[in-house]
C-alpha cells in the first residue's frame, strides 16, 4: 500500500470487485486520462511515484489488476476479455493506457482482438513479446520484490517472498504467462494506428531490450526507448526519467486518437453517400 494520498473507488469487472487509485490532487479531465496497468503479481503502487508526476497534466487512474498476488486465478483463461471490461468500467471515453510487463503482453492480445478505438495513445513498459527463459523468472520476480523491499529485508527474505510469490500466481497463472508469450509472434497488430512508446530497460533480465525493439518493430507508429542501468521496474528505479520520457511522448501525441476517429467517421461517412 502507498503512503501517497489517494482517491480510492471500486469497479465491477465480470461480477469482481477491483479498485482503482487516483492521487490526490491530480488532473480531472477525462480527455486527457492515463490508466496504469501492473503486472503479474505485483500491485498499483508500483505506479506512485510516475503517477504523482504526470498528475499534473492527465487524471491519472491506477488500477489493481486482477493477477495481483492476492488476486483470484479466473483471470487466467481471458486476459484479453478482462482487460475489456476494465476499460469498460473505467468509464471513459478515451484514454492512454500505460501497462508494464504481463499487462503489457495482456494487452497485445486485447489490441488484436478488439482494436484500439478506446485508446487516445499506447505505452508499454517492459513488454514480453518473443519466447522466454523459464529460469529467470524467479529473479525478475526477486527485482521486483528487492526495488519494493523494506530496509531490513535481507537477500534471504526476499528470496523467500518471491517464492510463496510464485507459488501464489500458481500453475494457471504460468500457464497463461507462458501461452502470451507464444502466440505474440501470431497477433495482427497493424492496425493499431496509435502512436506508441516501448519502453525497456538494459538491465532487465526477464524482458529483454531486443523484445521491446521488436514490439515496436511490429507496431505502425511506435519507438522504441531502452532506459540505460534500469532493470525491470524503471517506474521504481528511476521514476523521474521515467516519467519525463512519458510525459514528452504524451506531449508530442495528445489528440492522436481523437483525430483518428473523428477522420475515420467522417470516411465512414463519405462512404455511405458514395454508395447510395
Amino acid at each position: 500500500m502507498s503512503d501517497e494520498p489517494h482517491v480510492r473507488r471500486t469497479i465491477d469487472v465480470g461480477g469482481r470487485p477491483l479498485e482503482v487509485y487516483e492521487p490526490v490532487g491530480g488532473g480531472r479531465s477525462s480527455q486527457d486520462a492515463i490508466v496504469f496497468l501492473h503486472g503479474m503479481a505485483a500491485s498499483w503502487s508500483i505506479w506512485t511515484p510516475v503517477a504523482r508526476r504526470l498528475g499534473a497534466r492527465a487524471r491519472t487512474l491506477c488500477v489493481e489488476m486482477p493477477w495481483a498476488s492476492d488476486g483470484g486465478r479466473g483471470w487466467a483463461m481471458a486476459p484479453a476479455r478482462s482487460l475489456h471490461m476494465i476499460f469498460r468500467g473505467l468509464g471513459l471515453d478515451r484514454f492512454t493506457v500505460v501497462a508494464h510487463s504481463f499487462a503489457a503482453t495482456a494487452l497485445l492480445a486485447y489490441l488484436d482482438r478488439y482494436g484500439a478505438a478506446r485508446l487516445e495513445s499506447i505505452v508499454f513498459v517492459c513488454p514480453f513479446y518473443q519466447d522466454a527463459a523459464v529460469d529467470r523468472f524467479h529473479g525478475f520476480l526477486r527485482e521486483g520484490l528487492v526495488a519494493r523491499r523494506p530496509s531490513h529485508a535481507g537477500r534471504p527474505t526476499v528470496d523467500l517472498m518471491a517464492a510463496r510469490v510464485r507459488e501464489r500466481i500458481g500453475p494457471e497463472g504460468w500457464l497463461q504467462f507462458f501461452g502470451l508469450f507464444c502466440r505474440t509472434p501470431r497477433l495482427d497488430l497493424s492496425h493499431v494506428e496509435r502512436p506508441a512508446l516501448v519502453l525497456g530497460g538494459s538491465e532487465d533480465i526477464a524482458s529483454r531490450p531486443r523484445y521491446s525493439r521488436e514490439l515496436a518493430a511490429a507496431l505502425p507508429r511506435a519507438e522504441a526507448r531502452i532506459l540505460r542501468g534500469s532493470g525491470h521496474f524503471p517506474m521504481l528505479q528511476n521514476p523521474a526519467e521515467f516519467s519525463a520520457i512519458v510525459g514528452q511522448f504524451l506531449g508530442r501525441h495528445r489528440g492522436c486518437g481523437r483525430r483518428a476517429g473523428a477522420l475515420r467517421s467522417r470516411g465512414a461517412a463519405g462512404l455511405r453517400v458514395a454508395r447510395g
